[in-house]
């Protein structure tokens, strides 16, 4: 959810044509993707989430910029202006996604508590039916 939002304030405020909107909603698209989910593990009490998530916003579009960028393949009357540019963009675009990705995978889970795995779990569900030959009542239960 946040990263959703992020990244539509992101890439809403750089469409935006008036700079006066521009700059500040694309800063607070940028401000939600690198900390709002780091400050959401922190939140939850676990710092190394918190530093990890972190390095990998951080790293990953910058990394995924590089190679995008060092891997277009350039015509030579192009040359490394526009098409390398379009490179990094693609590049810096699936490092934010990677990067998304790994954090919920591997980063977002929380340890349950064994104890409460462990306990037993009942349930109890009455039900009471009739029609005109008579009724019933049933009680359900899983233990």
């Amino acid at each position: 959810m946040i990263d959703t939002a992020s990244l539509g304030l992101l890439i809403g405020g750089s469409a935006v044509s008036s700079g006066d909107v521009t700059a500040p909603l694309a800063l607070l698209g940028l401000a939600g993707y690198l900390a709002g989910a780091p400050i959401l593990h922190g939140a939850y009490g676990r710092p190394g989430a918190a530093a990890g998530s972190l390095v990998l916003r951080s790293t990953l579009p910058i990394l995924g910029g590089v190679v995008g960028s060092d891997s277009a393949e350039c015509p030579p009357p192009q040359g490394h202006g526009e098409c390398r540019l379009g490179g990094a963009v693609v590049g810096v675009g699936t490092g934010v996604l990677a990067a998304i990705a790994i954090d919920a995978a591997a980063l977002s889970w929380r340890a349950v508590d064994a104890e409460a795995a462990a306990a037993p779990r009942v349930g109890i569900a009455p039900v009471m039916s009739s029609d005109r030959k008579g009724g019933e009542l049933r009680v359900f239960g899983t233990f």
